[in-house]
């Protein structure tokens, strides 16, 4: 089950028994059921950027560029954040598509939802 949407704080912090994550972007928190997750600048950058993308997949070259900016740093960077960024979560979050790169794992429900 998929879920990207853009919805109140008033939403539920479940759907069908599944934590939900919900992203504060404005105020750069991100929830898991009632939990407030300690993610990083790189990591709440790097979640982001996949829940508007859902079903696209990146390298890691193309992740640099969009979400650090540069391609000057190690290709590897991203599969420190990512492996940080699915022990935080506590779910598979982020998929491998092995020898191209990363994407939105097709479990994942996640919420923007967008402070008023």
């Amino acid at each position: 089950m998929q879920a990207l949407r853009s919805l109140s704080a008033t939403d539920t912090a479940t759907v069908a028994g599944t934590a939900v994550l919900r992203i504060f972007p404005e105020s750069r928190v991100v929830m898991r059921g009632e939990h407030r997750l300690p993610l990083t600048r790189r990591e709440f950058d790097l979640l982001l950027f996949f829940v508007g993308r859902p079903r696209q997949v990146f390298t890691r070259r193309q992740l640099l560029s969009a979400v650090w900016g540069h391609e000057h740093a190690s290709e590897r960077t991203i599969d420190v954040h990512i492996r940080r960024l699915r022990a935080k979560t506590g779910q598979p979050l982020v998929a491998t598509v092995y020898r191209v790169g990363y994407r939105l794992h097709e479990d994942t429900v996640a919420i923007v939802i967008r402070e008023t």
